[in-house]
């Protein structure tokens, strides 16, 4: 058997179609012949050209098996996000922004550092999704292009005003439950003493708030919901009180309050940034909406088969 790749060149001779320039816009649905009456009998076609983009920037052929491969972050991409993501990238290419191999290498450089990566297990990393180096390093230029775009035109125009943030926050209130630090300490058994005897005594030490001597360890912030049952008595505790001694294995053990955080509503300005982004997503939504149909004004698309999938015409 041998293989057959379906080239555009191919596809484009076989439906008479050449590259227009961009103000003949709109989407071409076209059926085409069957691709295996051009191939041998014995032979197989190992990819499909799905679409041919004609934007203002370049002419752009996406196949099936593109489609199939996902994305070098690992996501499933669908056809129209492929279509999509090649548009903005061509305004982005349009406006100039910069794209070129130092943006890309700064943009390697810093997965390195957050993740402490080698370049070598970057170049794994790529190889294990399915991409070449170099074609990974391509869909990382087009990752930052589109992020750019898409910040540029939508993200940093969108205004949530302060009073929408504030009834959001009075009718969405998060409570911050309830936080205890602790000291804990471990008193072994003494062969001088009885049980009772030492018991009482470590107790008696309590009262009296005599505590300082027992040695206790660096202290642990607990919260109220991680509190075992057996454990609740330290809710009833004040900041400087020291437990009466629980008898464990070998000993002892005991717990001081340190200090403790009640229960509380979480204050607007630890919540502000959140709740402006929450209130930011319908409006980036609808205004991304509207962007991706206005891409398509200054493209020409054609597809292969008929209009079957939810492309945004």
């Amino acid at each position: 058997m041998k293989k057959f790749i379906l080239l555009s060149c191919c596809l484009l001779s076989s439906i008479g179609i050449t590259a227009r320039s961009s103000d003949l816009s709109g989407i071409i649905y076209t059926d085409l012949p069957d691709v295996r009456s051009f191939v041998p009998e014995d032979s197989y076609m190992v990819d499909e050209v799905l679409v041919i983009i004609y934007g203002p920037e370049r002419t752009r052929v996406i196949t099936k098996l593109e489609v199939e491969r996902l994305s070098i972050d690992g996501r499933k991409r669908s056809l129209d996000d492929l279509i999509v993501e090649e548009l903005i990238y061509q305004e982005g290419l349009k406006f100039k922004i910069q794209i070129d191999e130092s943006v890309v290498d700064r943009y390697i450089s810093n997965i390195r550092k957050q993740y402490s990566l080698s370049l070598e297990q970057v170049k794994e990393i790529f190889q294990q999704s399915g991409y070449t180096y170099q074609e990974g390093r391509e869909q990382l230029r087009m990752m930052y292009a589109t992020n750019s775009m898409v910040d540029n035109i939508i993200g940093s125009r969108l205004r949530v005003p302060r009073e929408d943030v504030l009834a959001y926050y009075d009718k969405h209130p998060v409570i911050q439950e309830a936080e205890y630090t602790l000291q804990m300490t471990f008193v072994p058994f003494v062969t001088d003493k009885t049980y009772e005897e030492q018991k009482q005594q470590l107790a008696k030490s309590v009262k009296e708030n005599k505590t300082d001597m027992l040695g206790w360890n660096d202290p642990l912030k607990l919260k109220e919901s991680d509190i075992a049952q057996h454990m609740t008595f330290i809710k009833d505790m004040k900041v400087g009180d020291a437990s009466t001694p629980i008898q464990v294995v070998g000993g002892f053990e005991m717990y001081r309050l340190v200090e403790l955080a009640p229960q509380r509503t979480v204050p607007l300005e630890n919540r502000y940034k959140e709740i402006e982004n929450i209130l930011r997503q319908p409006q980036f939504q609808k205004k991304l909406d509207e962007y991706k149909k206005s891409l398509y004004e200054f493209a020409t698309i054609v597809h292969h088969g008929k209009k079957d999938s939810n492309v945004i015409a």
